[in-house]
């Protein structure tokens, strides 16, 4: 903004440059593929996200700790932490479904969905029993506090009232102390109210002050508490105070109102707690205020007790054995003991998820129906896990669960690699090439693609419908070399106490590519670097055959003598434009694009001006001299890199 100039002096007008651009992550990968445990990605089911690990203990403890037999998904992952992998998503892949059901209120409209915990087909029913409490969580007798006071004098707007003495039974006194500022009262003189009803603003041993101006000197008057539409309540509770539960009016608690005043069903009124207070009248007794959520909707003059209790329920949750119970449950959100959360934060047999959004219903609408709900393995619902029959879609389902997570970098699919005709489960080439398609659609990632196992170098293989490298990279294409393709497979430890095996390499590459980010940067090579992990490799290979490949853009995994340690040694992807031919350099770009895009986005709806582009150039400039710091770009300046030679 210019500064007004108004008088002689010095001015001055801040500039505020763009803000800076922030480097983008690299380093995160994304795993998919079947596991013994953890939650579904694809079918019916309460969470379809990728899961976010940031350790292998972690991993092991959602996903299971051990592999899925004859799947190596749980040892890519162990290899991206062991080469310096910091964090990934990991996405279960399965064809089986979840058992689920629906949780109604009294008119059947659905409040939530209920599904069981654990994936596959259930048997033994599953019970989710809805009670209603024995005893209510508000002991009984609590009502709305009324109180009368007769014999008052009027002067404008004081109220005398008598003072008298504590009856000690615990009861509340007659006298001034039943009313506190904020309350509403009505005064009436001879059965007919002197005027409307008016706010207390102070209150003394003797009396009242309020905020409306009645008459002078009327004697032989009545006060009595009112609570006025939308206004707080007092509610009293029999009892000592320390015998309430200490969350029985909490916040969110669900409370009904009960008196024929109310046009509600059996003359109640449905209310929500926004927040609550005690007040002390006597030393043993009190009452509490309550701020409801909507208020009543109309004026209450409470001459007739209103009573007051609270819509709780119990849940027990069952699968042939004994119950586990949850008492004084509530419906709405906001509160600490809402049903939703309690259950699902057990972790037992169940999980709910609530409708969103919830139905258009009032505050009783939100209380689940008071009986059992029952999951058992129906149809489509609760199929078991077949693992040998896994299909392309389920793993392109996956995939496309995949773009919500928005920081992934790095895409590995080690089961995906397609199989011999008469090998299970049944998949095709159709899953690398979606793992392809997906980086080229999303433009932020890359995909790590391992070799089929047992393959021959060139030509056509052995005959036996495996084909050779060669043949598959044919089928890898990408213009602008989106994905890169590893051969051979790696030897690793069994997970158990077996032999080692031979595992896809994919998992490893994804952490070598983490750790080179971390300590070198992106526009590093991830080549000549030792596979941690790893204690051999499929096949050997001469330099020529290494050579003839290289060209290809297969990137081969090589011992260099007997007993040494696999190297990665080659970097190229599967572009067919040429300038987007190495590993290195699709990343480093789609670093920086991923960079800017992000941190110029502050620009979007900005007037197109000169001082606009001025701030862009600016920002960007300095991100890229930033770059060229670190060593991402050739050049002995920043205008040499840009190839403006001086």
């Amino acid at each position: 903004m210019t500064v007004a100039v108004s008088y002689p002096g010095v001015y001055i007008d801040e500039f505020a440059p763009g803000a800076p651009v922030q480097a983008a992550s690299t380093n995160i990968a994304a795993f998919l593929g079947p596991l013994l445990k953890g939650p579904v990605v694809g079918a019916k089911g309460p969470i379809k996200d990728p899961v976010k690990v940031t350790s292998w203990d972690q991993f092991k403890a959602t996903f299971g700790a051990r592999p899925a037999p004859g799947f190596f998904t749980w040892y890519a992952v162990r290899g991206f932490f062991e080469n310096g992998g910091t964090a990934c998503y990991v996405s279960r892949v399965t064809n089986a479904t979840y058992v689920s059901s629906v949780i109604a209120n009294k008119q059947q409209q659905a409040l939530a969905d209920i599904y069981s915990i654990d994936v596959g087909a259930v048997t033994t029913q599953i019970l989710v029993d809805f009670q209603n409490p024995l005893t209510p969580l508000l002991p009984t007798g609590a009502k709305l506090f009324k109180t009368v006071i007769s014999g008052v004098t009027v002067n404008g707007s004081e109220i005398t009232i008598a003072q008298k003495s504590d009856p000690g039974d615990g009861s509340p006194p007659n006298d001034a102390r039943n009313f506190r500022v904020g309350d509403w009262v009505v005064v009436r003189k001879d059965d007919q109210p002197l005027g409307k009803p008016a706010r207390v603003r102070t209150v003394t041993p003797t009396g009242l002050v309020i905020d409306e101006r009645y008459g002078l000197n009327i004697t032989d008057a009545e006060v009595r508490l009112v609570y006025n539409i939308g206004g707080d309540v007092r509610v009293e509770v029999p009892g000592k105070p320390e015998e309430l539960p200490p969350d029985a009016l909490s916040v969110g608690t669900t409370v009904q109102f009960k008196a024929p005043i109310f046009d509600g069903p059996d003359n109640t009124d449905t209310q929500v707690i926004e927040a609550t207070r005690a007040e002390q009248i006597t030393k043993n007794f009190r009452t509490y205020r309550l701020t409801l959520r909507d208020g009543f909707r109309t004026q209450v003059d409470p001459t007739a007790d209103v009573g007051v209790t609270t819509l709780t329920f119990h849940v027990e949750i069952s699968q042939g054995g004994s119950p586990l119970r949850f008492t004084h449950l509530a419906s709405d959100p906001v509160s600490a003991r809402y049903y939703v959360k309690e259950i699902n934060r057990a972790g037992h047999l169940v999980r709910v998820v609530a409708k969103d959004p919830m139905p258009f219903v009032h505050p009783d609408g939100l209380v689940p129906n008071l009986s059992p709900v029952s999951l058992v393995s129906n149809g489509d619902f609760g199929k078991p896990e077949t693992l040998d029959k896994l299909s392309d879609t389920d793993f392109i389902e996956a995939l496309n669960n995949l773009r919500r997570a928005g920081d992934v970098r790095l895409v590995s699919i080690p089961d995906g690699y397609p199989r011999k005709d008469d090998d299970t489960p049944p998949l095709t080439s159709a899953v690398q090439a979606a793992m392809i398609a997906h980086c080229e659609q999303m433009g932020d990632r890359f995909a790590v693609i391992d070799a089929k196992p047992d393959l021959e170098l060139f030509g056509a293989g052995r005959g036996d419908g495996n084909g050779s490298i060669e043949t598959q990279r044919g089928s890898l294409d990408s213009q602008r070399g989106y994905a890169a393709l590893y051969y051979p497979w790696i030897r690793v430890t069994a997970a158990g106490s077996g032999p080692p095996l031979l595992v896809p390499p994919s998992g490893h590459i994804s952490g070598l590519m983490a750790r080179v980010d971390n300590t070198k940067g992106v526009f590093k090579a991830p080549a000549n670097e030792t596979l941690q992990g790893a204690i051999g490799i499929e096949r050997t290979m001469t330099d020529s055959e290494h050579g003839l490949l290289n060209v290809q853009g297969i990137n081969i995994i090589r011992v260099f003598r007997e007993g040494g340690r696999p190297y990665v040694f080659g970097a190229r992807t599967t572009a067919t434009d040429l300038n987007w031919n190495y590993v290195n350099v699709r990343r480093l770009f789609l670093f920086l694009e991923k960079s800017i895009q992000d941190g110029i986005k502050w620009a979007v709806f900005e007037p197109s001006n000169k001082a606009l582009w001025d701030k862009l150039r600016q920002t960007i400039s300095a991100f890229l001299t930033t770059q060229w710091k670190s060593g991402a770009f050739f050049g002995s300046s920043p205008k040499e890199a840009q190839g403006l030679r001086t």
